[in-house]
């Protein structure tokens, strides 16, 4: 009977062991797929980024006193480009940042002098207010800017 008892707490210690290896091989499965995952997102950003680059490289200067009405309604539209795709998540922003941040500033503050148009009937400002995700992002990489070199308090 002893034996048995042995041979039946030996199975139970065994069998608990198991059970924790187990659950410690899932941890580490649950990780790897996250990781894997991370991965996967950031290679599909990056790549939505580089259909964007073209965009952004193929803008033509805005000269605010004699603006090209072509032109404007372009860049506001790859700068919306830009900002959805930075609000969604389906770019890296830190990719957008580095490559794009003081361009779409630039771009965006030339935008806000255009005067009124006349095909559109709009002012770049008018343009900008009517895509809100333009402005966000450029509040943003501003005040990111702005606070590039600025000073720490004590303590923090």
């Amino acid at each position: 009977m002893e034996l048995a008892t042995s041979f039946s707490v030996a199975g139970v210690i065994i069998s608990a062991i198991a059970v924790v290896v187990s659950a410690v091989t899932a941890m580490k499965q649950v990780n790897l797929t996250a990781s894997i995952h991370r991965e996967q997102m950031t290679l599909s950003q990056r790549q939505l980024f580089l259909e964007i680059w073209p965009k952004m490289e193929a803008l033509n200067i805005i000269d605010p006193a004699s603006p090209v009405a072509v032109d404007v309604v372009r860049t506001a539209n790859v700068l919306e480009l830009v900002a959805l795709c930075w609000e969604g998540g389906m770019v890296d922003s830190a990719v957008i940042r580095r490559s794009f941040g003081t361009r779409y500033i630039e771009y965006y503050e030339n935008l806000q002098k255009v005067p009124k148009l006349t095909n559109p009937n709009l002012s770049g400002s008018d343009i900008l207010r009517a895509v809100p995700a333009v402005g966000r992002l450029y509040d943003q990489l501003r005040k990111e800017q702005q606070e590039q070199n600025a000073l720490r308090p004590v303590g923090d």
